[in-house]
């Protein structure tokens, strides 16, 4: 647990911008966000879907992010 700092880019949703920072693809596994919540512009709760192409296992697994705008920065 800890603080990230990064840049989300003007129009692009928050939903857009876990699914680009966190989600992937290669030959050998998928992780794909499922499902996005934002509560009072302060937390998002996401739901990620991990997918290992070798085994066929999936699993489900949560994320929860503090959220921290300044809406006058770069």
């Amino acid at each position: 647990m800890g603080w990230m700092y990064t840049r989300k880019a003007k129009g692009e949703t928050i939903r857009e911008f876990f699914a680009r920072e966190l989600g992937f693809e290669t030959e050998k596994r998928t992780v794909r966000l499922l499902d996005c919540a934002v509560v009072n512009l302060r937390e998002a709760y996401l739901a990620f879907e991990d997918i290992d192409h070798t085994s066929g296992n999936r699993q489900v697994f949560a994320v929860v992010c503090l959220l921290h705008y300044q809406p006058n920065s770069y």
